[in-house]
């Protein structure tokens, strides 16, 4: 889609409350608008909305969390941007009053649907029914390779050097191959955030082979661990007996490549049960040895550190 010219702007930044596509539809949709006007997306209450003299409000009130409608009601008072003005792109409706203030207050309301604008329209001449585009974003089919490699559960900052060691060794197969990588499951906005900056490093260093899954179900995770030539999954020391992800790939028969320390547990034996990426000099790609690997991986998980053996530890039985 061909972005408008600079004079057909009539915003210059898009504010949205949620800034993370990946954890909201309204961001997401914010974002796409911002990139088509190539205006920057400002979060609601940052410092630097104040420099925008015609900021676009898209906001969903009913998904905003109590302490940040009080924020947003003190900030309608001091004044929005750096006119103190303000279109406004609803989402939804609610019955709070700061709807009424934030419709009052308004230069344009744009409604997302006819609902919205049947209800909100006789309150002020300023509406304009419009609607919400598609925000499916793909580059196309996933890529594809003769190596594939999933790995999940980053929610956190990706370990850099072990990914880079872990590009130079698929580079040396010679192969073609793809990275799938999941979400797996967060449980905060920081989270999310960290996962997001992750995706984009990963991205980047394996040159666009990263094919983003999203948030996947135990039974798809599952479906992919089989399918998968290897999971990688990588930690600030070595893999822990805790580590419910790589415990949870060798469970599935994965061919698990990870970093191994002094307290890792010493069931894990690298070229036997997994893969140290310390260690390893050359990708194993011979169907015997990897079945060899997958088997033996399935059988530590289970028997040493399946249910049954942690309940029998647990009522002291031998």
């Amino acid at each position: 889609m061909q972005k408008p010219e600079k004079e057909e702007r009539a915003y210059d930044c898009v504010v949205g409350y949620y800034l993370n596509p990946l954890s909201s539809g309204v961001a997401k949709f914010n974002h796409i608008l911002a990139d088509l006007w190539g205006v920057p997306v400002v979060q609601l209450f940052a410092p630097e909305l104040r420099q925008y003299a015609a900021p676009l409000l898209s906001i969903k009130l009913n998904d905003m969390p109590g302490h940040a409608l009080t924020r947003l009601h003190e900030l309608l008072n001091r004044g929005v941007g750096s006119a103190g003005r303000y279109a406004l792109f609803l989402h939804a409706t609610t019955d709070l009053p700061l709807e009424q203030r934030l419709l009052a207050g308004a230069s344009a309301i744009f409604c997302g649907d006819a609902h919205m604008f049947a209800r909100l329209s006789p309150f002020s001449h300023k509406c304009q029914l419009v609607w919400a585009p598609a925000t499916l974003q793909s580059r196309g089919d996933f890529v594809q390779g003769t190596i594939r490699l999933f790995t999940f559960g980053m929610a956190h900052k990706i370990k850099a050097e072990r990914y880079v060691r872990l590009k130079e060794l698929l580079d040396q197969t010679r192969q073609s191959y793809a990275i799938y990588l999941s979400t797996a499951i967060h449980e905060s906005d920081r989270m999310i955030d960290s996962f997001t900056e992750s995706h984009r490093e990963l991205d980047e260093l394996f040159e666009g082979r990263v094919n983003f899954m999203g948030y996947l179900s135990d039974q798809a995770l599952v479906h992919y661990l089989k399918q998968s030539t290897f999971f990688a999954s990588f930690f600030d020391q070595g893999v822990r007996s805790n580590n419910t992800s790589v415990m949870s790939a060798m469970q599935c028969g994965a061919v698990v490549i990870t970093n191994l320390d002094a307290y890792s547990p010493p069931e894990f034996v690298h070229g036997e049960n997994l893969i140290d990426i310390q260690q390893c000099t050359q990708l194993p790609l011979d169907a015997e040895r990897l079945q060899n690997i997958c088997h033996n991986a399935r059988r530590c998980s289970s028997e040493t550190f399946g249910w049954q053996a942690l309940e029998r530890r647990l009522r002291g039985m031998t």
